[in-house]
């Protein structure tokens, strides 16, 4: 039996030294990846955020008709520093500058407890 390697085998022993790629070629590659992570990323994170304040703005509607009736209207607004933690929160809009309704969390929704509907003294 023969044990010289056929020639398309010892071609492939021979590239084997080599390096299989330049530094050029990988900075390359690491920018192309890098794009597409981030053209995935984006627009999930942008969709999340979309549907996060329209939710916030729905909930606040809400709560604005029970809580506030005589309010002009109302407005959700993301707060790090809000009152009832980080997350979204419910005012009212009006002439007189508008009250802070409800917190409507990081994930924004009805609160388990609705606030109670505001007399107009």
């Amino acid at each position: 039996m023969n044990d010289e390697l056929p020639p398309e085998l010892r071609e492939a022993v021979a590239e084997e030294d080599r390096r299989p790629f330049g530094a050029r070629r990988k900075r390359l590659v690491r920018l192309v990846v890098y794009v597409a992570l981030a053209a995935l990323v984006v627009p999930i994170a942008g969709g999340t955020i979309v549907q996060a304040e329209r939710n916030a703005q729905r909930a606040c509607a809400i709560i604005g008709s029970i809580s506030a009736p005589q309010a002009e209207g109302t407005r959700a607004a993301f707060e790090l520093f809000g009152r009832g933690g980080p997350g979204w929160q419910c005012y009212s809009a009006g002439s007189y500058g508008g009250d802070h309704l409800a917190p409507l969390g990081l994930i924004p929704g009805l609160p388990t407890e609705l606030p109670e509907p505001r007399t107009n003294t």
